[in-house]
């Protein structure tokens, strides 16, 4: 499990690294403020985010947790030495897997990563369970809603505020999120190549070191993306 650690405070944030790999996890990365954080989230494939919310200076960790619900599907736990009723129903808004008080020991921090790793484990199989007999999404296009059948989805790329959705014969332009489309989508069928990219496996033409092909578009594919969407196509 790749865990990154957001704390303003070293010698917490070492600590907790620490606990954390005896306990067998891996620290992929540790960041003290809110644009190290989404700089990491941005450019690495992560399971869980241990945030601090108090980051000193600047942005917190509900801003920071507010940025990762609008533009990730990665589960995070709170973790504060603050828990008055003003900041538990701050930071409740942001639907958090877990929340931790400080001081806490090994145990306590297994807890809360482990019951987090759960609980977003049975709300994506709720998600994908109320799609699975689903065969098509449907989107807005101008005043109408149209139908679009999975079979006929090539990709979908974030552009801003904006979705292009590429099917088969057209390609249309839609306010929405990745993240919020994602919800409509079967999840072994639809996978993010890149953070603003996610393809239709069964469109895949040939996939190189960092692209791949559908129906000749060139499409990136970031390394850490890239072991998933093998290991999807091989259990085919």
């Amino acid at each position: 499990m790749n865990i990154l650690i957001v704390e303003d405070e070293l010698i917490i944030s070492e600590m907790m690294s620490i606990m954390l790999q005896e306990l067998n996890y891996n620290i992929l990365g540790m960041a003290r403020n809110y644009n190290e954080a989404v700089h990491f989230l941005q450019h690495n494939k992560l399971d869980i985010v241990l945030i601090d919310i108090n980051l000193g200076s600047g942005k917190n960790g509900i801003e920071l947790a507010n940025y990762i619900n609008k533009t990730l599907n990665i589960p995070f736990v709170f973790i504060t030495s603050n828990a008055d009723v003003s900041t538990v129903n701050l930071a409740k808004k942001e639907q958090p897997f877990g929340y931790l008080q400080k001081p806490f020991n090994k145990d306590d921090l297994y807890a809360v990563v482990e019951i987090a790793r759960l609980n977003y484990q049975r709300k994506s199989f709720h998600q994908n369970k109320n799609y699975q007999d689903k065969n098509h999404l449907f989107i807005k296009d101008g005043t109408a809603l149209v139908k679009i059948f999975y079979a006929d989805l090539l990709f979908i790329k974030s552009d801003g505020n904006y979705l292009e959705i590429h099917t088969k014969n057209k390609k249309y332009l839609i306010r929405n999120s990745l993240k919020e489309i994602r919800k409509d989508l079967p999840i072994k069928l639809f996978l993010n190549t890149h953070r603003s990219y996610i393809v239709n496996c069964n469109k895949i033409e040939s996939i190189g070191t960092n692209f791949l092909f559908i129906e000749d578009i060139k499409i990136p594919l970031v390394k850490n993306y890239r072991e998933d969407l093998i290991n999807s196509l091989n259990a085919k």
